[in-house]
């Protein structure tokens, strides 16, 4: 009997969450074709501010995930590299150290290891 239970409040849950998504969805449709016609404004300059905002307020975050993103790549690619002999410790510890050399030897030293 406890299932029955459990299954109609699953039910009940998720009728009650698609209502609320009718609701919003009707709302936003009269605010977007309806309401225009009977004198209430549509606040286009409000709108573009949000949005402006919203996708100011996500630079920081969406560059910290885009770095770590780029990061794992390139630790992927150089092991897959390594692994078919494209990159090989010697090149980056010969005495004859170009400047993407230096610049990539920190960041080449751990691959090493694997």
């Amino acid at each position: 009997m406890q299932i029955v239970s459990q299954i109609g409040d699953s039910t009940l849950n998720a009728l009650s969450y698609v209502g609320s998504l009718a609701s919003l969805a009707a709302r936003a449709a009269y605010y977007t074709l309806a309401a225009p016609f009977q004198g209430k404004p549509i606040r286009i300059q409000r709108a573009i501010s949000q949005a402006m905002d919203t996708g100011v307020r996500a630079l920081p975050i969406l560059s910290l995930i885009t770095f770590f993103i780029g990061l794992i790549l390139a630790l992927q690619a150089a092991y897959e590299l390594r692994r078919f002999g494209a990159i090989s410790a010697e090149s980056f510890t010969s005495g004859e150290r170009s400047l993407e050399n230096r610049v990539m030897y920190p960041f080449m030293l751990p691959l090493w290891r694997l």
